[in-house]
């Protein structure tokens, strides 16, 4: 199972976050990124 969560942390940076789970592993953090936005400003 996969889980992917954006969430806007304010009016110039957007987090990404993907939860991955597996038969044999319970639902863990896979992956982190913050995006900042280049344009417009």
């Amino acid at each position: 199972m996969m889980v992917r969560e954006w969430i806007l942390l304010n009016e110039s940076h957007l987090e990404s976050r993907l939860h991955m789970s597996t038969l044999t592993h319970r639902m863990l953090l896979h992956t982190h990124i913050i995006y900042e936005k280049v344009y417009p400003r």
